[in-house]
């Protein structure tokens, strides 16, 4: 096969995708291809090279490379705009791209892509989990009057919290409230918000767990203790130790929550469910017995069996009230904590 032809080939069919409709595009391809020489067996010999692309952008996509398979599956996609495999492989890869970098023009290719793959396969249940993960994921971005506002107050609150402290320093022997204490945002835990994406939280235990997201991974640390998480899929982040020991696999289910299991997946720890104001987090399907964080009137409120745990005033986040759910263990609790921060609760 004469490989300049198929090259000449591809050229004038990108060419052509900028001035003409994709419905007429199949048409004109074998148009270019006849005007070129090409004969069947050539066409065809591009065709197997269009499935090797999508073989190979598979296989990358599981390695976290997007954007070498994002170029091999949009020229798969040139080659064949009609093929479904190639439409959801690449609203996977935008999807875990916006994943990865939180860019909305990311995000814009996802979806696009996703509802023609729905179109194509009504069934595809890998894109309609996409979709719904894809759509409900909050921006980490910040307008600059947010940042500035924020800046203001984090400052009044810092000379607050000095003069408060410096004057009524916290007895140390005294680190558990009793039961339905309130908690008062100056006296009993901190809110650090570093540079970058990153986040500390100290709760009444003086428990003290920062939260660092760079670009796919997330970063915790905590009494000289490393867990990385890191996206594996658009529906899946797993986590590990230091070591790389796997430590939980965290299942996205919507917008309606996410369940943390064991690294390998067979087994559920905590599921947790989202609706509005409140959050529900259970060790088991059925949602029995759960944690329970309600937020209003500028405070969380954190009960158990209609039990009252705290009151934490002047919070607003669900993923700093979770701090204090201490019966969890620490590194699924803080698991828990920076999914929820990836969620911006």
């Amino acid at each position: 096969m004469d490989s300049e032809r198929i090259e000449a080939y591809i050229k004038e069919m990108m060419r052509l995708k900028e001035r003409r409709e994709r419905e007429n595009q199949k048409a004109d391809l074998k148009a270019i291809a006849k005007e070129l020489g090409m004969d069947e067996a050539d066409f065809q010999a591009v065709e197997e090279e269009r499935k090797k692309m999508i073989e190979s952008a598979r296989g990358l996509l599981n390695h976290q490379q997007c954007d070498d398979a994002i170029s091999l599956l949009e020229t798969a996609y040139n080659l064949e705009p009609d093929d479904a495999e190639t439409i959801s492989l690449l609203a996977q890869a935008y999807g875990m791209k916006y994943i990865q970098t939180n860019n909305l023009s990311y995000k814009k290719k996802s979806e696009e892509f996703a509802s023609m793959a729905i179109l194509k396969n009504p069934q595809d249940q890998r894109v309609l989990e996409l979709l719904r993960s894809v759509r409900y994921k909050p921006q980490r971005e910040f307008q600059f009057g947010k940042i500035l506002g924020i800046l203001i107050f984090v400052g009044i609150l810092a000379s607050l919290g000095y003069w408060l402290f410096s004057s009524n320093p916290q007895n140390s022997n005294n680190n558990t409230p009793p039961q339905g204490q309130n908690l008062s945002q100056t006296q009993n835990s901190q809110e650090k918000q570093g540079t970058g994406n990153s986040v500390s939280y100290t709760n009444f235990n003086n428990e003290t767990a920062t939260f660092e997201f760079v670009g796919a991974e997330i970063i915790i640390r905590y009494d000289g203790t490393l867990i990385k998480g890191k996206t594996k899929t658009a529906e899946k982040n797993k986590y590990a130790d230091a070591q790389g020991t796997g430590i939980a696999e965290v299942k996205v289910k919507d917008s309606d929550g996410f369940k943390v299991r064991t690294p390998d997946g067979q087994t559920l720890l905590w599921k947790i469910k989202l609706a509005g104001d409140k959050i529900k987090i259970s060790d088991n399907e059925e949602n029995r017995n759960p944690y329970e964080i309600k937020r209003k009137e500028n405070k969380m409120k954190i009960t158990k069996n209609d039990t009252e745990i705290a009151e934490l005033k002047g919070k607003n986040k669900f993923s700093e009230a979770v701090m204090y759910l201490t019966e969890i263990p620490k590194p699924q609790r803080y698991i828990i904590v920076a999914e929820l921060l990836m969620r911006n609760l």
